[in-house]
């Protein structure tokens, strides 16, 4: 199956296969789509193609490949949810729901819950693929270039 279109053609068939399916049975869409991709790898894998759903082309196994990690980084950088809880302090104390010391507690509590997701996505998330040309990357390169937790231990 190294044809990129019908390979491309399998996968919107799959995912449509799987949603169907959720909808169906009423399930999560993402554990109809892991039993569906599971079961489609298997079959494919065992009686159509040694590569199975990846076909060997070399942008599927870069995007299998980093786009799990870049996700996560992104997802953990904009999870820190700084917007929503300032703003919703903010209301507190303006329409005197809460205190001035609570407000100061809250926004304190926010911004320190931000640091954690933070510090979790550049150790062992950071999309080290991506990083820039020039003076900005070259701080960012160097940055990269130490060891992660992850390759430390």
């Amino acid at each position: 199956m190294t044809n990129t279109w019908a390979l491309s053609a399998l996968w919107v068939g799959l995912a449509l296969v799987a949603t169907l399916l959720a909808i169906w049975l009423k399930i999560s869409t993402a554990l109809s789509e892991i039993v569906v991709g599971t079961v489609a790898q298997l079959v494919i894998g065992a009686f159509l193609a040694q590569g199975g759903l990846l076909g060997g082309t070399p942008w599927i196994t870069f995007l299998a490949g980093t786009g799990g990690n870049a996700g996560t980084y992104y997802t953990l950088m904009m999870s820190t949810g700084l917007t929503f809880g300032t703003i919703s302090a903010l209301f507190g104390l303006n329409h005197q729901i809460i205190t001035q010391t609570q407000y100061s507690y809250i926004v304190g509590t926010v911004i320190g819950s931000a640091v954690i997701p933070t510090m979790i996505a550049n150790t062992f998330f950071l999309p080290r693929h991506l990083l820039t040309h020039g003076p900005a990357g070259d701080a960012l390169r160097q940055l990269a270039q130490r060891p992660t937790a992850a390759e430390e231990a």
